[in-house]
């Protein structure tokens, strides 16, 4: 909305009219400051895409929330979590292990049904 606005190609009252906004909540939006959450956050982000990057994409937001804490951070891992969200960050999860113990492509023999023999 401020992209169209600022290049000139229609009134911040069309833009707004059209996408059912209030001039009077965008311009607020515009001026507001960020609050200290978000200060805290902008403040975070960095931290938390180089201990990603660093861990090659194999911590989440417990291990980096204690790396931070070490570091001397205070912050929740809820809170990196919430951080992590919005980079667009996701840990890799390892696989489950599935273990494969039947072969059945066996040029061996097989033992009859003993069940059905008793019958």
């Amino acid at each position: 909305m401020e992209a169209i606005a600022d290049e000139d190609v229609a009134a911040v009252s069309e833009v707004c009219r059209v996408l059912g906004v209030n001039r009077t909540s965008y311009y607020a939006w515009k001026t507001s400051e960020l609050t200290v959450c978000e200060e805290q956050d902008a403040q975070l982000s960095p931290l938390v895409r180089v201990l990603f990057k660093k861990h090659r994409r194999r911590y989440g937001a417990r291990r980096i929330g204690r790396d931070l804490r070490e570091i001397g951070h205070r912050c929740s891992d809820k809170n990196i979590s919430k951080v992590m969200k919005t980079l667009g960050l996701k840990a890799i999860q390892p696989k489950s292990f599935v273990p494969k113990t039947t072969d059945s492509n066996h040029r061996l023999g097989y033992l009859p049904n003993i069940l059905d023999l008793a019958l």
